[in-house]
Parts: structure tokens; sequence; C-alpha cells
């Protein structure tokens, strides 16, 4: 079975304009492959997904930043200079660096051309390792047992939700629930569910 994605997989029909409104979305991308991270603010579900994205031309990133439409998109600033060209379009409408970050600079306007937001986030906050604790601080994920679990229970079952072996998939993850936790807590704190998706961009 391929590893980038699983067959139980929730489709994801991205292109169809029907998916709820999406506020931040988290790409990764490294070695040609994409991981993506998003809540969807009706349902207050994180949903998550990796994929084979060959560069140069990045098909699956710029169809899932176009049908998702996000308001903002955070991604390492230490990502490949090609991923990050295409990610901003033409202009590279690039926010705010890391250092500029630090000094708590907001993120640049976005050009009229393609009208995205794009923040450059320090690499460390898109750690596969953090992820679970991430997501071990959501207490209201409706995803684990109502009875009381050890700190090790709780990260078995949330491995078992996002597997290790989706290495960029949890590094969005990642990256996605840090910026939330910095930035809008009540956010990061209201979702309730995990999804991993199967894109369905054809």
């Amino acid at each position: 079975m391929d590893p980038l994605v699983e067959d139980d997989d929730t489709t994801c029909e991205a292109v169809d304009g029907e998916l709820s409104q999406t506020g931040v979305l988290a790409l990764v991308w490294r070695k040609d492959v994409l991981g993506a991270a998003w809540v969807e603010s009706s349902s207050s579900v994180l949903k998550f997904c990796q994929v084979a994205d060959p560069g140069p031309d990045f098909r699956v990133m710029q169809a899932l930043k176009f049908s998702l439409d996000p308001t903002l998109i955070v991604t390492p600033s230490t990502s490949d200079p090609d991923y990050l060209d295409r990610l901003g379009g033409a202009c590279h409408p690039v926010a705010a660096t890391a250092e500029a970050e630090d000094a708590e600079e907001g993120a640049a306007e976005p050009d009229e051309a393609n009208g995205f937001m794009v923040t450059l986030c320090k690499n460390r906050e898109f750690s596969a390792e953090s992820a679970i604790q991430r997501l071990s601080l959501l207490r209201n994920l409706s995803d684990l047992p109502n009875c009381e679990l050890s700190d090790r229970e709780r990260q078995m079952h949330l491995e078992h939700i996002l597997p290790p072996d989706q290495e960029q998939a949890c590094r969005a993850v990642g990256g996605l629930l840090a910026y939330l936790q910095r930035t809008d807590v009540g956010s990061s704190m209201s979702i309730g569910k995990l999804e991993r998706c199967r894109l369905d961009l054809c």
C-alpha cells in the first residue's frame, strides 16, 4: 500500500467548492511530498493529508490552496525556494520572516493577482514530534475515549489517527497548532475532531 495515501481516508472533494470556510492552512513540502492541515471553522474539524506532489509544478498544492481559499497560509521559513515561489505566486507575497515574527510584525498584504497571505514560521514549529504533544492539549477531541487516559494511552490513540510515518502530515498539523495556539487559543481549543483526508483533486 502506498504510505502517502491511506485507503480508509475520507475523500475531500476540494475542487467542488463545497468545503467549509478555511482560516489558516498549514503546508509543508519536502522531497516531492506535501503535507497539509487546516480547520473547518463551521465544524471545528482539523483535517490533514499527505500526498505526493512533485515539483516544479506542485499541482496538488496549487489546487488545494485555490479550492480552500484560506485567509492565511503558514509554512516553514526554511522551505525549498522553488516551492515558496509557487506557493506565493509570481509576485511571491510571502509575509513575515522568522525574525519579523519575533518582532510581532503582521503578514504582508496579499497581492491582487493571487490574493494569498503567506507567513513563514520557524522550522521547529513544524516538528513532527511536537504534533502529538500539541494535540494532547486539546481536551475536546471526540476521537478519544471518555475514560481517563494516561499520557501514554492518549499518545497511542492520537498516533493511531495521525501515524508517525505520515511525517509531512504530522509536520503540517504541528505547525498549524503551533500557530493557532500562539495567536488564537480559543480557535485551537475548540477543535473537536481529527480527520485524515484523501484529496480528490482530479
